[in-house]
């Protein structure tokens, strides 16, 4: 069985979507801490100002070391209405904005409290567009898991009776091949080729949010991915 592991961003790039359709069960990472200025609470679309950020607001301060399952939005910011706003303008002349429009602002409008929720529905909502049926299991429910960095994701690996791993492209950053060697445990990397579909407002913005994709390209979002994944298999370093 192949098994990917990673956090859960806001409206994650496609990439993430191609480690699921790569993957026979896919791992929310959610017990690990959250990093301020990464994509677990912003990602970038693109407007007729081009690329920018959209953000939901979340309770840091005084919380340095929370993990990622325990992060409180911050509602008393009012960031619902700038988020659905600034998708709109973005948006809302793109050839399937219409088909996809009103799911994410209903997601949007009626999650609150807990960040890890809002994202787990966001990409459930992307999952069912895209037709992924593969399990989603969250680490924070996976008993007895210890250690740290590549310690871990091995021992979910074995908890999970998974003989594969399947890398991202920033992977080789942090992981220890010899760890999942020793585990037998096949690493196989992920990539993608260059996503390239039609896109508004100017030159084409690689790697922007799933929405980008649901917006322009609607039911072709499966076989756009599908298209672009690559795979490097190694049994040791290397990756």
């Amino acid at each position: 069985m192949q098994i990917a592991i990673h956090q859960p961003n806001f409206i994650p790039y496609p990439g993430y979507f191609c480690k699921m359709l790569a993957s026979d069960q896919f791992v929310i990472y959610d017990n690990v801490q959250y990093t301020k200025g990464g994509y677990i609470n912003r990602n970038r679309i693109k407007g007729p100002n081009g690329v920018q950020w959209v953000t939901v607001p979340v309770r840091t301060k005084g919380q340095a070391n929370q993990l990622i399952l325990d992060v409180d939005i911050c509602e008393e910011m009012k960031w619902k209405k700038k988020l659905l706003s600034t998708v709109r303008q973005g948006y809302s002349n793109s050839p399937f904005f219409r088909d996809s429009w009103h799911q994410f602002e209903a997601i949007i409008e009626t999650h609150e409290g807990k960040l890890i929720e809002l994202n787990l529905a966001l990409i459930d909502w992307v999952r069912e567009k895209l037709g992924i049926d593969s399990p989603i299991i969250r680490s924070s429910t996976i008993a007895g898991i210890d250690g740290c960095a590549t310690e871990r994701l091995v021992a979910i690996c074995k908890t999970l009776g998974a003989d594969t791993y399947c890398s991202g492209k920033g992977g080789n950053n942090y992981q220890d091949a010899n760890l999942f060697a020793k585990a037998g445990i096949r690493l196989s990397q992920i990539q993608a080729k260059p996503i390239v579909y039609e896109q508004m407002w100017g030159d084409f913005e690689s790697d922007l949010s799933i929405l980008d994709l649901v917006f322009n390209a609607g039911p072709q979002c499966r076989d756009i991915l599908t298209d672009s994944i690559l795979r490097n298999d190694e049994k040791v370093a290397g990756l």
